[in-house]
């Protein structure tokens, strides 16, 4: 092949690479809740800080009204997402993660998850409460795998898969396969997800066994902006455009 029509091919290739689209999957950042308030126990005993930060093989019991069901279920209210510990993914690996479509992954807004010794169970019977300090939002999870209004999806993860995800964990004895609970939250409701007063509150079960013991609760949303990166091949291939036409150029002067 001549040596122009080489240079031109090449030229091309490096423009034809930057004008083909390329399918990716959407960033994703987690905010973990990192502040609670409105504790109310009943000698559980129920720890909430070790349901902050991200995911650590801490967790403790949201426990239901005691063991004769005195009516006093433990509860306390998360929020600071977004003012703590964030782990970054996208939605095709969350997805695989969870063992859901990304489609669902895209509509997502909210993740908790909770230790059990045995499985796999669903995610125990809780009460939840979304709120952006105007708009809330109530969902009774009964303690099933079916879901309710608000709920994508109530599933289970390999301890082997959660710890690779979030790894190192401090703790890693924690049980064979953690459950979750995946929320659609804005989806089904007026609450502004992206609010700085946005909490979640969580309430146990009203029978006895129903005390969920979350590990980490976050609000899913789309990764922070970041610095434009470094000229990418549209710009190599302008570039190689310009180097093959001023060379066209000084050849043809010399010629």
């Amino acid at each position: 092949m001549h040596l122009d029509s080489r240079l031109i091919l090449f030229a091309g290739c490096l423009l034809g690479a930057s004008l083909s689209p390329q399918a990716s999957a959407a960033a994703l950042d987690i905010d973990w809740a990192s502040t609670f308030s409105n504790v109310v126990t009943n000698g559980g005993p129920f720890d909430p800080s070790l349901v902050l930060g991200a995911p650590d093989g801490l967790a403790t019991g949201v426990h239901e009204g005691g063991s004769v069901n005195d009516g006093l279920e433990e509860t306390a209210t998360f929020s600071g997402f977004g003012g703590g510990a964030t782990t970054g993914s996208d939605s095709a690996s969350l997805a695989s993660f969870l063992g859901v479509a990304e489609a669902t992954v895209a509509i997502a807004d909210f993740l908790v998850f909770e230790f059990q010794g045995i499985g796999p169970f669903p995610f125990e019977p809780s009460r939840w409460l979304f709120s952006d300090g105007t708009n809330s939002f109530f969902v009774n999870h009964l303690g099933s795998f079916a879901t309710t209004t608000g709920v994508l999806k109530v599933g289970n993860v390999s301890s082997a898969s959660y710890i690779s995800f979030f790894g190192p964990l401090t703790n890693t004895n924690i049980g064979v396969q953690p459950a979750y609970l995946l929320f659609d939250v804005d989806g089904n409701s007026a609450v502004d997800m992206a609010s700085a007063g946005f909490s979640a509150r969580i309430t146990a079960g009203l029978g006895p066994q129903e005390s969920p013991d979350p590990d980490a609760m976050g609000r899913i949303a789309p990764a922070a902006v970041v610095p434009a990166p470094a000229p990418g091949p549209l710009l190599a291939g302008g570039i190689g455009l310009r180097i093959l036409l001023g060379w066209r150029a000084r050849r043809g002067a010399g010629a």
